[in-house]
């Protein structure tokens, strides 16, 4: 199954990727959140609302210092995150969302936002 990405030509938004889980009908199968490419699409955490809390088996965390450029998701997704919280994102968003749905699985910061240039 191709992975949903904010620059994915495939299963690049969240029904496309939701349909996905849906359609493989296996109960293991779930969802990762990136609050990167919700926040890049323009989306919100409202947008997950469809997706049930027992689905979701990880929530990512990061920010971005400035709108995503045109044409720069990939690399801005890549290189230039930030730690929650150090950014525009509004992560406050997805963290309420989360306590609000009772998700109780992993939140994890995202890798490359840990990393210095």
């Amino acid at each position: 199954m191709p992975l949903p990405t904010a620059w994915s030509t495939v299963n690049g938004t969240l029904p496309a990727a939701w349909r996905s889980v849906r359609l493989a009908a296996q109960p293991d199968i779930g969802m990762v959140i990136d609050a990167f490419y919700i926040f890049a699409r323009g989306l919100d955490a409202g947008d997950l609302d469809d997706i049930p809390a027992g689905r979701i088996d990880l929530v990512q965390l990061s920010d971005l210092a400035h709108p995503v450029e045109h044409g720069a998701v990939a690399d801005m997704a890549r290189h230039r995150r930030l730690l929650p919280g150090a950014g525009y994102f509004p992560i406050d968003s997805p963290l309420q969302w989360m306590k609000a749905i009772g998700y109780e699985h992993v939140a994890q910061l995202s890798r490359q936002a840990l990393v210095t240039e």
